[in-house]
């Protein structure tokens, strides 16, 4: 990669999640456009040991199972032209710690403090890792030697030191990261952890490093099955249902299912004929659940998901349904989310003092001043929030794509195309309701379009105009919903008539509306979408299959099913004597 893409990736790193995704689309761009205009082929890419330092280091970071192992596959592929980096020896023996291979961690750990003596990092992870495999002296030989090169003071040193004479490697791990949070906790499993998404994913993908082999036979035995494949990535085996073989695959690893509680993994086993029965149903209602049960998925949470063949063509994609850990369906988020919106810029010039004085001025929100890495981040009623600034436009031309949708405003698509930064704009809920939480998102969005430069705000699949998304937010002021800011109306007609659909009552956990094929005009159908969304918002009446609803001089017919012109299940309005697809 050239200095302009690297220094481009570097922008995108704003230390969140998000910005850690976009750096590795930003390289995966890179490799696509490369190998397409035969600039290299995959294989020189695959071979490039600058690569595979950028992609290990962003997996890394992003702190979770499959992108570690992801970090595992680009490093080990040039392992020979990794010797005497201590970059490299640093990513890799992380990658392979947190998929469960610490001693292989070790091992390479070994040559790389050989190899590249001055790396300090190194020291300090091989001082962990021998404390855990009992070499005490070993232990604090290595990390003097990281503490010189580090220069920590003495205090500093004395807590290392402590850490390694009495804590078990998952503890020292965690805490080497998230003592630089200030969240006060004492462990992957204190009850604070979740309070804070950046440490409960540290709490998590701690769990993948150690492998307890006794609670692992436990729950091995628990589950009973056959043909055990484990950390493939995922651990897998077949179970007998009534004499039908089933594929059960732990989404984890083997380190981490030795955490998980063997009783409750052999109830939700033993109840999958019972869940069966209800993801037929569910199937039923979308128009399918035909197909033979193959697979089972448990996954880190405890959700299980269900897979069946689709009962149609061999091309057709299987059928899924997914199960909480009480054995209820998920069809939506009760949390709400994901509330993440993009308001577009003219330039980067943005400063987080006017939104923080936007927030206290209109809303009463008052934002403390220690900014996180330029930006806003901070919790309020239940609810962590971020803003970050992004100097550069969406990427592919989505925002200008997405523009062309708003028949509200003209100008958009020629507008927003001068948007050269945006900011993400980004809510994670963690006790509030949806409803509330998405009234603090929009209070927060609409104070990002008070800066100087806001072009546009990218969201529910269409840009609106800074101005309009204002006006919509300030009906909060006046006890209203921001309706137009919730939920897009799209609009399109066809040979039978006209289709509409909204786009953000998922939002909320409730299910898309579509009309289709209606015989009326495009006002009429807005008109009758707005009234049904503000009525499901509000809590006043819902939608179900079935039911009529008036339209004209007559009514139109409600039936769940896929949907046409959104994504999952919808509830679709057409008219009675229209075949239900």
């Amino acid at each position: 990669m050239g200095d302009d893409d690297t220094g481009r990736m570097c922008e995108l790193m704003d230390g969140t999640y998000s910005g850690l995704e976009a750096a590795l689309e930003l390289i995966g761009r890179f490799i696509s456009d490369g190998i397409a205009s035969r600039r290299f082929t995959e294989s020189e890419v695959q071979n490039d040991v600058d690569i595979a330092l950028k992609i290990g280091y962003l997996c890394n970071e992003m702190d979770d199972y499959e992108h570690y192992c992801t970090s595992c596959e680009w490093l080990s592929r040039v392992e020979s032209k990794g010797r005497g980096i201590g970059a490299w020896y640093h990513r890799y023996a992380k990658a392979l710690m947190y998929t469960g291979r610490p001693r292989l961690a070790m091992e390479y750990l070994s040559r790389g403090v050989d190899e590249a003596p001055e790396y300090a990092e190194n020291w300090m992870v091989l001082s962990r890792l021998r404390a855990h495999y009992g070499d005490t002296d070993g232990a604090m030989s290595a990390a003097e030697r990281g503490f010189d090169l580090l220069r920590w003071d003495e205090s500093s040193r004395d807590r290392a030191r402590e850490d390694l004479a009495g804590k078990t490697l998952e503890e020292m791990e965690f805490l080497e990261v998230v003592r630089m949070t200030g969240l006060e906790v004492r462990g992957p499993d204190d009850p604070l952890c979740p309070r804070d998404p950046e440490v409960a994913r540290r709490a998590e993908s701690v769990k993948g490093i150690v492998c307890d082999k006794d609670a692992l036979e436990s729950v091995k035995s628990a589950v009973g099955g056959i043909g055990w494949i484990p950390d493939h990535p995922y651990c897998t085996c077949m179970i007998q249902l009534d004499g039908a073989e089933v594929m059960l695959t732990f989404a984890m690893n083997e380190a981490y299912l030795s955490h998980m509680d063997p009783g409750r993994i052999a109830s939700i086993v033993g109840s999958v004929r019972g869940l069966e029965s209800a993801a037929r149903e569910e199937l039923t209602s979308r128009g399918g659940g035909r197909g033979m049960l193959y697979g089972v998925t448990i996954d880190r949470g405890m959700n299980t998901v269900l897979s069946f063949t689709s009962g149609g063509f061999k091309d057709e994609a299987p059928e899924t349904v997914t199960f909480d850990g009480d054995g209820a369906i998920v069809r939506g988020n009760i949390s709400g989310g994901p509330f993440v919106s993009f308001v577009l810029l003219a330039d980067d010039g943005w400063d987080p003092a006017d939104t923080r004085q936007a927030l206290a001025d209109a809303w009463d929100i008052h934002v403390p001043e220690d900014d996180a890495g330029g930006g806003l981040v901070f919790e309020l009623e239940g609810c962590l929030a971020a803003v970050s600034l992004i100097r550069n436009p969406i990427p592919d031309g989505e925002a200008e794509e997405s523009a062309a949708n708003n028949y509200l405003w003209p100008e958009a698509t020629r507008t927003v195309a001068g948007h050269r930064a945006h900011l993400i704009v980004a809510l994670v809920n963690h006790s509030a309701s949806a409803m509330d939480a998405a009234r603090i998102w929009t209070m927060i969005t609409a104070a990002c379009c008070q800066s100087s430069n806001p072009l546009g705000v990218f969201i529910q699949g269409t840009v609106l105009e800074p101005s309009y998304y204002v006006r919509e937010a300030e009906e909060m002021g006046r006890g209203s919903l921001p309706v137009n800011d919730w939920v897009w109306i799209g609009l399109y007609s066809t040979v039978e008539g006209t289709n509409g659909y909204t786009n953000g009552l998922s939002l909320f956990g409730e299910e898309e509306i579509e009309a289709v094929g209606v015989e009326g005009g495009p006002d009429d159908v807005r008109r009758l979408l707005h009234t049904l969304v503000l009525l499901v918002l509000s809590g006043e009446g819902s939608l179900r299959d079935g039911e009529r609803v008036g339209f004209g001089d007559g009514y139109l017919l409600a039936s769940r099913g896929p949907g046409i012109s959104v994504d999952g299940v919808s509830i679709r309005l057409m008219r009675p004597d229209r075949k239900v697809v």
